[in-house]
């Protein structure tokens, strides 16, 4: 199993284009920089300011995600 992640700490929620980027083009980088990775990788996205409704979708539909969860400070 390989976990790769990306975490944003900023003020706007983050959109598909960063699932997107990290699929299509971070993921083979590390392949091509002679990382070993699982054939099926699971993605983990970290946001500060949440996920855009797109994303939600996206990843709600997408079986290399896995479950949507809130955290928030208490």
């Amino acid at each position: 199993m390989t976990l790769v992640g990306e975490a944003k700490w900023q003020d706007k929620p983050l959109d598909f284009s960063m699932l997107k980027d990290l699929r299509e083009f971070k993921v083979p980088a590390l392949r091509q920089a002679g990382f070993e990775l699982a054939t099926e990788v699971t993605t983990v996205l970290m946001a500060r300011s949440g996920l855009t409704e797109q994303l939600r979708r996206a990843a709600s539909e997408d079986q290399g995600m896995g479950p949507l969860k809130r955290v928030d400070k208490k």
